[in-house]
């Protein structure tokens, strides 16, 4: 699968640009983890978030390691609502989505492969997204509920 590549609205200081990052910002994760690779991600993460600092970690982890089981995570946005704060750079973007997670497990020794897929978990993300000024979006936090 290809990398997601950032909507056009991204480019725009608005509702519609926060909304558009919010869901790239979704879409990166959902290949980091199903990747195993969060050289994407990475960069749409502020150095200030202390959930993507260990969420990179992570994913990097089990890029680099051959022990971690095959993971695979899909998010499906069903709604969307978002503010701008004060400062006019800064936006809160809340994301109502489905998302479906599977763990393969495979043993090394016998070659038997486990499944687990959990059942789909509805939920409401929330985000705080910054617009730099080289014109990216940027996540400051991350939470869900």
């Amino acid at each position: 699968m290809a990398v997601p590549e950032p909507a056009p609205e991204m480019a725009r200081n608005d509702h519609r640009g926060a909304v558009a990052a919010g869901r790239h910002f979704m879409a990166l994760r959902d290949h980091a983890v199903t990747y195993q690779d969060e050289r994407h991600l990475a960069p749409m993460c502020s150095p200030e978030s202390r959930w993507c600092e260990g969420a990179v970690a992570v994913y990097k982890r089990w890029r680099l390691s051959s022990d971690d089981p095959q993971r695979t995570m899909s998010t499906t946005v069903l709604g969307t609502r978002a503010g701008p704060h004060e400062d006019g750079v800064t936006w809160t973007v809340e994301l109502d989505v489905e998302r479906f997670e599977t763990v393969t497990h495979e043993d090394v020794q016998t070659g038997a492969v486990t499944l687990e897929a959990a059942a789909p978990l509805v939920m409401t993300v929330y985000l705080e997204l910054r617009r730099e000024d080289d014109g990216r979006w940027v996540v400051l936090a991350h939470s869900w509920g």
